[in-house]
């Protein structure tokens, strides 16, 4: 043992899947992990699922009340936050047109 376990256990980890999973159940599982890092850090880490849904149905709807319970549920990001990611896009936008 040479006294560093980190090492040893990163070793000890195999990254193969024993079962077949879906391509949709793959989503779901990529999406529950998200869910799961999100309510962990108590939304201070932006997830792209909660990011996504957030700008999604607020450009679909036109409802921040929406995004507000949503965001009040844990599926999605806050207002502010939301308000952050649609200005630095337009500002992106700005800065490098089509």
């Amino acid at each position: 043992m040479n006294g560093d376990a980190s090492t040893q256990d990163a070793d000890d980890i195999s990254m193969e899947v024993p079962v077949a999973v879906s391509k949709s159940a793959k989503i779901k599982i990529l999406f529950i992990g998200q869910d799961i890092i999100y309510t962990a850090r108590n939304g201070r880490i932006r997830t792209p699922k909660h990011v996504f849904l957030a700008v999604n149905v607020h450009h679909k709807t036109g409802s921040m009340q929406l995004v507000l319970t949503l965001n009040k549920f844990g599926h999605c990001v806050s207002k502010s936050k939301l308000q952050e990611v649609e200005t630095a896009v337009a500002e992106l936008r700005l800065q490098h047109p089509c």
